[in-house]
């Protein structure tokens, strides 16, 4: 299987990111989808080896950030090249804001959308876990998002 046609696959650049008692964190993700519209269900996936896969299935939802193109280049290395298993990925970054579970919507000229999720059912994919969601509320921003597909050849 040729995995780089994988890669043409459209979909954006997320920050899935969620808060409990004892810690806040986020990891990149480009699998947010939209299942239904009316209820607004979503879905999102996430390699089970993040810490934030675990406190996602603690916590029982999630906030997703989409990456606008207006250079993300710094929230992709924060949230993308380390673990927070590591390090903490919140410590001194005050962009963001918390939606009504507590968990954190990043703020600024490189989000283009932020969507609050809570988890109703799971699904395990081996090395991942597709997390089924109902949409708990939405805000588009002006600037457009960042494609999957732009993302690697822009900055990877």
């Amino acid at each position: 299987m040729d995995i780089q046609a994988l890669f043409k696959i459209q979909c954006g650049l997320y920050v899935a990111a969620v808060s409990t008692p004892e810690k806040m964190n986020g990891c990149i993700t480009n699998t947010l989808m939209q299942q239904s519209h009316a209820p607004v269900k979503l879905s999102v996936t996430v390699m089970k080896k993040n810490l934030t896969h675990d406190m996602i299935l603690q916590k029982g939802s999630v906030a997703l950030s989409a990456l606008s193109g207006n250079n993300p280049v710094a929230l992709v290395k924060r949230f993308g090249f380390s673990s927070g298993r590591e390090m903490d990925k919140f410590n001194g970054f005050k962009d963001y804001q918390l939606d009504r579970s507590g968990n954190p919507l990043l703020d600024g000229d490189e989000i283009a959308a932020t969507f609050s999720l809570k988890v109703y059912d799971t699904v395990d994919l081996g090395t991942h876990t597709l997390f089924l969601c109902d949409g708990v509320d939405a805000v588009s921003k002006a600037t457009s998002p960042l494609t999957y597909w732009d993302y690697r050849a822009s900055f990877k």
